[in-house]
């Protein structure tokens, strides 16, 4: 037997999670309240143009998101279709920027961050998460606005001075449909202190018991 590999690393034994279930999210439920969807809960806006997702804008409405699992426990993020919309000028022309936020966050802690820019309203496209973001008690989009200065303006009234960035009306938009999340795969389980030390003990007293056996046979 391998007393090494059975008492190594006492703090923390990685246990691996059999017969992982998959939820597809599909945000159809009806909005502006905590939902509850195939075990997961988060909170949805209302009134929005994009039917069946969840979508958030800065012109009143919700810029964050989380989901989560019901019972707490943790997850796996897989995959999502994204759509969103930026609305960003500097002497009439588009700024194009990072307009949503993925946080992956384990009991409280981020523990992973992905961010980018979408300008593809209505046509959904599919987003991969990292591998890091597993093992997961909370996932949150974060919806986020053009890099430095910026106003928000109605051109109904004219246009800001040239080199000036600003938004016509609101800034951005995102919405997701289809999350993609698991079970996780691993969990950190971890190993009473006292369980540790026995361990331990009961190595070192097998070393020695091998060697006081050698020496009588010798």
């Amino acid at each position: 037997m391998n007393f090494t590999g059975l008492f190594g690393g006492a703090a923390f034994a990685i246990a691996l999670a059999t017969g992982a279930q998959a939820a597809t999210l599909t945000f159809d439920t009806p909005k502006a309240a905590a939902q509850v969807e195939s075990g997961y809960t988060y909170v949805n806006n209302s009134g929005y143009s994009v039917a069946g997702a969840l979508q958030l804008t800065d012109d009143g409405g919700r810029t964050s998101a989380g989901i989560a699992k019901v019972d707490g426990g943790m997850f796996d993020a897989v995959s999502v279709d994204m759509t969103g919309v930026q609305r960003a000028f500097n002497s009439g022309l588009p700024v194009k920027f990072n307009n949503y936020k993925w946080n992956g966050y384990r009991n409280g802690q981020v523990v992973a961050s992905d961010a980018g820019g979408l300008d593809n309203w209505y046509n959904f496209t599919g987003y991969s998460f990292g591998s890091e973001f597993a093992g997961l008690t909370k996932l949150e989009l974060v919806l986020t606005g053009p890099d430095g200065p910026y106003s928000v303006v109605n051109l109904a009234f004219g246009r800001p001075a040239p080199g000036t960035t600003y938004c016509d009306l609101w800034c951005a938009g995102i919405a997701i449909d289809n999350l993609v999340l698991t079970d996780s795969k691993i969990s950190a389980v971890p190993v009473p202190g006292g369980l540790a030390l026995m361990g331990s003990a009961l190595g070192l007293g097998l070393i020695g018991f091998g060697r006081r056996r050698a020496k009588k046979t010798a």
